[in-house]
């Protein structure tokens, strides 16, 4: 009988990081890293581009197919110190059976990784048709507001909270910080609660809803999680060139990059099954989308999709904080303002109560 071996992730991300250098880990097996070949790109390179998978069997791949050569090298040897220290540098033999399955497996993976390449290749030759045909003017995104936003900005979180939530919701507000700690409770409170108080003074907001009695934004603390948010920092390609070089943004950029955000997320509503629920101005260079959370396989496209278009595939995490509207943003001195708004029927909002 042959036996299972558990993965030791931290095992293999020690031997990757050995390898490749600074990984940025979005997941416990998923990051992304510099390209071992990218003197090799012809085309100019970001920081998405190179993806590291550490679950089966490991691989590095690139969008970019000048490299090839040198990811493939990097593949060998990654497998090769991985599966030394997984095995203590013993080798076993493996039987005609084992070989057979694990080709089948690599070309499964290989062409799996082709699929994703092939989505993330046209999402970007997609990205300027979209910011063409789809803009949106912040006047028009009003206007298409199905409840009419007309109150001062100082009020739009309750207007938001109101319309998003049912009354016995919990919701977490605050810092980034604000979580984990028994101080923290303060911090998930129902919407009812935070409506008979003060006004929120955020500045962050968690979309998903969380059980009573919790501290943590953690994932096995949430109870529901009715919405997932898009965030574009880098929507428009002239402020994604400048954000790689670690050029600041002028007023104009940023201005031009809520423009470009307002076209993805127009494109989404109208061409895709996302239904769109809510936009909040981030009171800085994005607008965030708040869409109906759509299923399994949707997101797990659109966590490719995502960082080709210039948006960040982070805010898909379930405990992932985001702006809340009605909060003046500290940096810059503008309210983080909600600019539309399509609440889901009231029966869909107590469908959410425990």
């Amino acid at each position: 009988m042959t036996q299972t071996r558990t993965i030791d992730t931290s095992s293999r991300r020690r031997v990757a990081e050995s390898l490749l250098g600074e990984i940025r880990w979005t997941d416990e097996d998923v990051g992304y890293c510099q390209c071992p070949g990218a003197d090799q790109h012809t085309a100019k390179s970001n920081r998405r581009e190179c993806r590291i998978t550490l679950d089966g069997v490991p691989t590095l791949y690139c969008s970019h197919q000048s490299c090839a050569g040198a990811v493939a090298e990097t593949n060998a040897k990654l497998r090769s110190e991985i599966g030394k220290a997984e095995t203590g540098g013993r080798v076993t033999p493996r039987t005609v059976g084992e070989l057979v399955t694990r080709k089948r497996r690599d070309d499964a993976a290989a062409a799996r990784r082709e699929r994703e390449n092939q989505i993330v290749r046209e999402a970007r030759e997609t990205l300027p048709v979209i910011l063409q045909n789809y803009a949106w003017s912040e006047c028009d995104v009003w206007e298409a507001s199905r409840l009419r936003i007309d109150c001062p900005p100082a009020n739009d979180a309750a207007l938001f909270l109101r319309s998003m939530y049912a009354p016995d919701d919990v919701v977490w507000i605050g810092e980034t910080w604000d979580s984990g700690k028994p101080e923290h409770a303060k911090h998930f409170k129902s919407c009812a609660e935070w409506l008979a108080g003060d006004p929120p003074q955020g500045p962050l907001i968690c979309p998903a809803l969380f059980r009573a009695g919790v501290h943590g934004r953690t994932q096995d603390n949430i109870a529901a999680r009715p919405y997932v948010v898009l965030e574009g920092d880098a929507a428009d390609p002239v402020c994604a060139e400048k954000q790689a070089r670690g050029e600041p943004l002028t007023d104009d950029d940023k201005t031009r990059n809520r423009a470009a955000c307002l076209a993805v997320l127009n494109w989404c509503r109208l061409m895709t099954d996302l239904r769109l629920r809510a936009i909040v101005d981030s009171g800085s260079k994005s607008m965030h989308g708040w869409f109906d959370l759509p299923d399994e396989s949707t997101l797990e496209e659109m966590k490719l999709i995502l960082p080709a278009l210039g948006f960040d595939a982070a805010t898909l995490r379930p405990a992932q904080p985001v702006r809340l509207p009605g909060v003046r943003r500290a940096e810059s001195g503008r309210w983080q303002r909600l600019v539309y708004l399509n609440p889901r029927p009231i029966e869909d909002l107590y469908a959410n109560a425990h």
